[in-house]
């Protein structure tokens, strides 16, 4: 099904395109009891913990086989790179200087944000689904106080945790779709 090139390129920019989709709607779950003017850092700790969710995705996708979804999965967290870049130059800058030294040091942060959160979400992951907890519940409970802690702001409620909880299942549901559709 994945084992042509091209096709793995095509399918990782696609989930790519997707994740960077799904980055607003996270935040504005997690943002449930703040309003629609929510803090930026609640976008960003949302792109710090999206690729690593459809990683997730990727690699519970019950129709691919694991050497084929660990491939897809390292694939789409490069893709996922290029888009965050993309869409973070379009907000502009103010001086072509300031522009350089994001775009010079872009993937070092990236790269070093994506390694910090790994272990942790790993570990969380791994121990919901050894002890029979729902592993995606969990996820959520991990995306909001991951942003609780960029923020500095108390999110906890019933409605955020219902709120960001159906953004994870849904994002997992779109990745499973877009590989099973690919």
């Amino acid at each position: 099904m994945f084992y042509n090139s091209e096709l793995f390129s095509i399918t990782a920019k696609n989930l790519a395109l997707f994740a960077n989709d799904q980055v607003s709607g996270l935040a504005s779950a997690i943002a449930s009891d703040v309003g629609p003017e929510y803090p930026a850092e609640f976008t960003g700790a949302a792109v710090a913990v999206v690729p690593h969710f459809v990683e997730k995705a990727i690699l519970t996708t019950p129709s691919l086989p694991g050497d084929v979804s660990a491939r897809l999965s390292t694939m789409f967290v490069d893709e996922f790179e290029t888009v965050a870049k993309m869409v973070c130059n379009m907000g502009g800058f103010s001086n072509p200087i300031k522009k350089a030294l994001f775009n010079a040091s872009f993937r070092t942060m990236f790269r070093r944000q994506y390694k910090e959160l790994k272990p942790t979400l790993d570990t969380i992951w791994h121990r919901a689904r050894k002890d029979q907890s729902d592993p995606l519940f969990m996820l959520a409970v991990c995306a909001i106080a991951y942003c609780e802690e960029s923020s500095g702001q108390p999110l906890q409620s019933e409605r955020v945790l219902a709120r960001t909880s159906e953004a994870v299942r849904s994002l997992f549901a779109g990745v499973h779709e877009r590989i099973n559709g690919a």
